[in-house]
This record gives C-alpha cells, structure tokens and sequence, in this order.
C-alpha cells in the first residue's frame, strides 16, 4: 500500500496488535513503521524521526517508559500514545509525567484512537509552526541527525537520540487525514 502521510512509529512486543494498529493507521491515510521493543524504537527514530508514536509499556529489553525517559532527556517533542494491556492509573499518571501525549488501555475503541491520533498530528504540526518541533516527514523525508550513545560504553542500557535544526522551508502543512472509518476489513 503506497501511503504518503505522517508517518506513525508503532512500538509493541505483540506481532499481532503491531500488525492491526498497522491497519487502522494506513486507513488513517498514514505510513507505518514498526518496532518489537524500546531498542528498536529509539533506533527507528534516530534514523526518521516519525510525527507520532504508538508505545507499548511492558516489553523486552527497553520498555515503554524507559522510551518515554530516553526521549525527554533528549527534549524531542514527539507526541507519544502509550497503549497497554497493563494499565492502571499510576502507570497512566508515570507515563504522562514522563511525556506521554494521552494513555489508552487495552482494550480500546478504534474510534477512540483516531480521535486521540488525530488530536496528536495536529499538536504536533502546531509545535512545529511555533519553532518547537523539528524534522520532516511525508515523502522526502531527510534521516535526523543523531547521536548515538554506545551501549558497551560505560554500560549504559539506553540510545541517546537527536535532532537536527529546522528551517522555515521545513514547516509542514496541516495534516488532511481522509475521514473514512479506521474499521479493518
């Protein structure tokens, strides 16, 4: 499928609910882009920063909060959607504390996570148009500049991500998603 809207990093440890979020986001008119756990997450966006991240909390070797953590530190304003089948009120409050855009447990209405999506794109082209958000997206992306931080070093457990600076040619229009259903076939 040949999509060319934001593009929406989906982070989970469950091939199934990556591969159905996959589906409601391409009906969303967005790309996918896919990752089994918080290593790859962070290495996904140091290479293409996405405009948007679905997170999964509970999952092998970096989990969701630890990518919350590694993306504050960092000062990237990405809008983050924790989604989880282990949510409770103080894991919502930690992750929102952390950065997290919204927190939706499991199960969830496909209705309910458009709105939250589309809520999500549009903060984030605002944080962009105010001077505060950064790189691109769509079709001639540029890869972000990153840094990365070596995990045999010092043992550290985590990448250090980055970005590169913005011009006024990098401000992107409003998000025109299609307003069919996210319902999957």
């Amino acid at each position: 499928m040949d999509v060319a809207g934001p593009r929406i990093l989906i982070a989970d440890d469950d091939p199934t609910a990556r591969r159905l979020l996959k589906v409601w986001v391409h009906a969303l008119g967005c790309e996918a882009a896919m990752a089994s756990d918080g290593w790859e997450a962070l290495g996904a966006i140091q290479h293409d920063v996405p405009a948007l991240m679905l997170l999964g909390l509970e999952m092998p070797r970096m989990g969701g909060m630890e990518v919350l953590r590694a993306l504050r530190r960092e000062g990237l304003d990405l809008p983050v959607i924790v989604i989880t089948a282990h949510g409770s009120i103080e894991a919502a409050v930690e992750a929102m504390k952390e950065g997290a855009y919204d927190f939706l447990p499991k199960p969830f209405d496909p209705k309910h996570l458009e709105i939250v999506i589309r809520k999500a794109l549009e903060h984030r082209r605002l944080l962009v148009l105010l001077g505060r958000g950064f790189g691109t997206y769509g079709r001639g992306r540029q890869p972000i500049p990153a840094r990365l931080y070596s995990p045999e070093k010092e043992g550290v457990t985590h990448h250090r991500v980055g970005y590169g600076e913005m011009g006024d040619s990098c401000i992107p229009p409003p998000f025109d998603l299609p307003t069919r259903s996210m319902r999957p076939c």
